[in-house]
């Protein structure tokens, strides 16, 4: 999996977490203007969504925290809102994966528990392995539990 935007001041326990001044030192590609880049990350499939609200590095209230997917990519609804205020570059891996037309995007139940599955080791939750349901267990068989982290 590919993992971009994860901050260290708001996901700490992250193993892809970086500082701000590192994201937005980043060498990258398409600048945020691209609107088709927002809206493909405004357009993941929500994994996960907590109901506590995140504050931004200036003390502003950016909202709660999502995490998407498109199946190949997890990052943090707070990338977005950084992406925004900083008009940053996004890595070229990123770029181009973008596929157009954006649209919603929309995951089968294996797909869908595979990474669930990897935001679990992403974010070092200890699971029962014994117990993932076999289409889970063939994914991470078939793509692994690697993490390419930008």
């Amino acid at each position: 999996m590919k993992i971009v935007g994860f901050l260290d001041v708001h996901a700490p326990t992250c193993s892809c977490s970086i500082s701000l001044e590192k994201m937005l030192a980043e060498k990258g590609t398409r600048n945020y203007y691209d609107s088709t880049i927002l809206e493909f990350l405004a357009n993941g499939h929500p994994l996960i969504k907590l109901i506590s609200p995140i504050y931004d590095i200036d003390g502003s209230l950016i909202g709660p925290v999502i995490i998407y997917t498109d199946g190949e990519w997890i990052w943090p609804s707070y990338y977005i809102h950084y992406l925004r205020k900083y008009k940053f570059n996004i890595p070229l891996e990123l770029a181009l994966s973008i596929r157009q037309p954006v649209e919603k995007v929309i995951l089968d139940k294996s797909v869908i528990g595979y990474c669930e599955y990897m935001v679990s080791i992403l974010f070092d939750i200890k699971l029962d392995r014994k117990n993932i349901p076999t289409d889970v267990r063939h994914l991470v068989e078939l793509r692994g539990e690697i993490f390419q982290c930008f």
